[in-house]
């Protein structure tokens, strides 16, 4: 079967943090039969990571197609990154090809080189595919703050089908009525989004849309319950994915590929993946894969993808330096900070209740080992095994039969952070800062910076002998 002539339409619906608490990932108290169905007629990716675990980076990765630690201080939160002339956002590329591109409203893309105003056709809480003139495509991204983590601040309880006493408290939470209520709220809040979906998916039929749109449900990052949103573990980046295609456009689909897709996908691959859909080619300094293809020149499109790469830096007003590897059955994290332990406050994340009872069963001394953790230190590395451990509470790092895997996920990670030329190791607001400033040769010696950061404390010291007074900011 041949694609039509014309381009299909594309709707992104994109629930802000929200983790996989879905009945189509296999959850058994979630109520979600919008997203259930959409992955009965749809693909179901199983594991999906975005690019940070919080909104603007992420998103940053989103409109351009380049990772935000390539570009930085885009890689902090709420940073403002100055592109090079070589890149445009992705509505850009799709209004130039025809498409009308609206978005309804969400923007935080950690730079100021766009105007956002411009970039959209319509970009506003109202903004629909609706406006567009008649028989031309669309591209339209819906995101919705029901699921937010707003949404449990300041104590908020959304009452619904889940109660408190239903919930599985994660074995590095304490079980108290604080975290079940707050867990409990969030599933409702889910149902609420899942009926929002709803209702936007019945606007396609209404208007006879649907057989010519590609529908994307997925978040911006990982939910929003102590140790998910900031931080790198599971709950911090896995996220859903779930892709709706009509019968008249399965050709994008690769050859082979399943209901179900196992292989990692990073938010990295969405840019590219929707100007493949229109039928173009990503520009060359995009760092994703496309997922689904109307290129003519394709060859089903083999993905090289094995591993997908998150990261964590300034979080709101606290610094920090972590990269993460995974596979979807393992996890690796490095922290570039260990000193800074995982709950140093967040002002604006300490608001939910349920942050406030773990850090009051920690000053009590009630919690056990595991639950008390996250109070400390961080380790320089860790290694979990997601299949047998999914609250990432027994770091594996040391042990010896899987030396194997935990040496090829920490090279996975090298050779990423070169390819990307990671500006994590600058200072935020250096003049090396950025995709075109750190690319100056002589300039980030990020090799050198990469050797320096994996010495462990009390490691021989004379390999940092002289660093003071090199001139590169980032090494002193």
């Amino acid at each position: 079967m041949s694609l039509p002539d014309s381009p299909p339409n594309i709707l992104w619906f994109i629930s802000d943090d929200a983790n996989p608490y879905i009945g189509a990932y296999g959850d058994p108290i979630a109520r979600t039969p919008t997203i259930d169905q959409l992955a009965r007629t749809g693909i179901l990716y199983r594991n999906v990571f975005s690019t940070a675990p919080v909104c603007a980076p992420t998103r940053f990765s989103l409109i351009t197609g380049v990772l935000p630690q390539s570009c930085g201080p885009a890689h902090h939160m709420r940073g403002v990154a100055k592109l090079p002339d070589i890149m445009r956002s992705v509505p850009e590329y799709l209004r130039a090809h025809g498409y009308h591109c609206t978005n309804n409203w969400k923007t935080d893309y950690n730079t100021n080189s766009f105007d956002e105003t411009k970039i959209w056709d319509e970009n506003s809480r109202t903004a629909h595919w609706r406006s567009r003139p008649v028989g031309k495509p669309f591209y339209s991204v819906i995101t919705t703050f029901t699921t937010h983590e707003s949404a449990l601040i300041p104590g908020a309880i959304t009452e619904g089908n889940v109660k408190p006493e239903q919930v599985r408290v994660p074995a590095f939470l304490p079980d108290t009525p604080s975290v079940r209520r707050d867990l409990a709220s969030y599933y409702n809040r889910m149902e609420r989004m899942d009926a929002e979906l709803a209702a936007v998916l019945k606007q396609l039929d209404d208007d006879g849309l649907s057989e010519n749109t590609i529908v994307f449900y997925f978040s911006d990052n990982g939910g929003v319950m102590p140790r998910s949103k900031r931080f790198l573990y599971d709950e911090g980046v896995r996220c859903p994915l779930v892709v709706r295609v009509p019968e008249r456009w399965r050709n994008v689909i690769p050859k082979g590929l399943g209901k179900e897709v196992e292989t990692p996908v990073g938010f990295i691959d969405f840019p590219p993946t929707v100007l493949a859909l229109a039928g173009l080619t990503a520009p060359a300094h995009m760092q994703g894969e496309p997922l689904l293809s109307a290129l003519a020149s394709r060859s089903d499109f083999p993905r090289t993808t094995s591993y997908v790469f998150s990261m964590r830096n300034r979080m709101d007003e606290r610094t920090d330096f972590s990269r993460a590897v995974t596979d979807g059955n393992e996890l690796y994290i490095r922290h570039y900070m260990p000193h800074r332990p995982w709950g140093l406050r967040n002002a604006f994340s300490a608001q939910l209740l349920s942050y406030q009872s773990w850090e009051t069963e920690h000053l009590a001394g009630r919690l056990n080992p595991v639950q008390e953790r996250f109070w400390n230190e961080k380790p320089f590395e860790e290694f979990y095994d997601l299949r047998s451990d999914r609250d990432q509470i027994n770091n594996l790092i040391d042990d010896p039969s899987r030396q194997a895997k935990i040496i090829e996920m920490r090279a996975a990670l090298d050779e990423q952070m070169l390819a990307i030329n990671d500006n994590g190791f600058i200072p935020e607001s250096a003049a090396q800062e950025g995709y075109e400033a750190s690319r100056v040769p002589g300039v980030y010696p990020l090799a050198r910076l990469i050797e320096l950061g994996a010495l462990q404390p009390g490691a021989n010291r004379t390999r940092c002998r002289g660093c003071a007074k090199l001139p590169s900011t980032a090494i002193r």
